[in-house]
């Protein structure tokens, strides 16, 4: 979507190919390989990404982030090291 957008879910998106600017609450993050952005339910978001972009995106209802760690909760993305990497792809 090109325009400030909200969810009643979380999302997890991990893009494994791309470039740009992810908006999360209006501030700005640089999109890389590898990056993962976690989105909480209601934050307002817009992406600006490559069109040769590729990934995957988790969606998930709340109930689910009782068993995620609390400086997940707390962080709008995190880059993933090779031996994460290998471990989630399919």
């Amino acid at each position: 979507m090109d325009w400030p957008h909200r969810h009643d879910f979380y999302s997890l998106v991990w893009f494994t190919k791309s470039s740009g600017i992810n908006v999360i609450d209006f501030e700005e993050y640089e999109i890389k390989p590898n990056r993962l952005f976690f989105m909480h339910p209601k934050q307002v978001h817009n992406w600006s990404y490559s069109k040769e972009s590729k990934g995957y995106i988790l969606v998930f209802a709340k109930h689910f982030t009782k068993e995620l760690p609390l400086e997940l909760m707390n962080i709008a993305f995190f880059d993933l090291k090779q031996k994460n990497i290998l471990l989630l792809k399919p």
